[in-house]
């Protein structure tokens, strides 16, 4: 699997999912951290999660924690 991220900061396909699988970790912390929003962006922070489990296919295990 590539993503678009090995365009933008010129790394390998796997380095770049990676980077890009913390990226949406990162958001949906930062979107959970949010004092009284949780609610809201439930399903925001849902959708981060997922985005990085996709970035993850070839890393069986870390995609199964997030799960």
């Amino acid at each position: 699997m590539t993503c678009k991220c090995h365009k933008d900061y010129n790394k390998k396909p796997d380095e770049s999912c990676l980077y890009c699988a913390e990226k949406h970790i990162a958001t949906a912390m930062q979107a959970y951290n949010e004092q009284g929003y949780l609610n809201t962006n439930r399903q925001f922070i849902i959708g981060e999660l997922e985005l990085a489990r996709k970035h993850l296919d070839n890393y069986e295990q870390i995609a199964e924690k997030i799960r």
